[in-house]
């Protein structure tokens, strides 16, 4: 997984700000669980817009290469290589 473009980092922003938390708890892991369970609720296709974005691939690349768990870890994987907390940090601070 590669950091992604501050132009890409800020289109990631825009799809997952309506589901980040304010703060991130120490471990991270209910600030991913906060985001999965905002996108479950709100939103679905975010979790997979984020994901396409953050990896490169093609929905059909997905689905046809890699496991539901394997994409959950590049979710996760993505959101950390791409410091979402600081990003939605920036983004609120900007005002987008």
């Amino acid at each position: 997984m590669q950091t992604l473009c501050i132009s890409d980092a800020l289109d990631l922003y825009m799809i997952l700000k309506l589901h980040l938390p304010e703060k991130p708890d120490e471990s991270g892991i209910r600030y991913v669980k906060e985001i999965v369970d905002s996108m479950a609720e709100k939103n679905p296709q975010d979790y997979l817009d984020s994901i396409l974005m953050m990896t490169g691939m093609t929905e059909d690349e997905l689905e046809k290469g890699y496991s539901t768990i394997e994409i959950r870890d590049m979710f996760v994987d993505g959101l950390v290589t791409n410091q979402i907390a600081s990003l939605a940090e920036f983004g609120r601070t900007l005002k987008l």
